[in-house]
């Protein structure tokens, strides 16, 4: 038996998913609307809420996330919300660091 292999060149390839710079806005071809939502879209402004923060990570004894999950259930009880384990070590963080200060 025979094995055949696919032949696939330049020509099928652009034809099956097109050119990749055919993909960027602003190339020839594009219907002028799709053009106009590419280069009119509003870019968000960077300021002290859209810092992106970085990631860290940690090893806590059993005993401390048993604390963070009964945290968690606690608010979860209050607000009706779960927060997140992120943001609780993030609450006690800036409390420890405003108690520093």
């Amino acid at each position: 038996m025979v094995k055949k292999k696919a032949v696939i060149t330049e020509e099928t390839t652009g034809e099956m998913f097109g050119d990749i710079l055919d993909r960027l806005p602003g190339r020839l071809g594009e219907e002028p609307e799709k053009q106009a939502r590419a280069v009119s879209k509003p870019r968000p402004q960077r300021g002290k809420a859209m810092i992106k923060p970085i990631k860290v990570s940690l090893y806590l004894p059993p005993e401390d996330v048993n604390a963070l999950d009964q945290v968690i259930i606690k608010r979860r009880k209050e607000t009706g919300r779960s927060p997140r384990r992120t943001h609780l070590i993030q609450e006690a963080i800036h409390a420890w660091l405003k108690q520093q200060s």
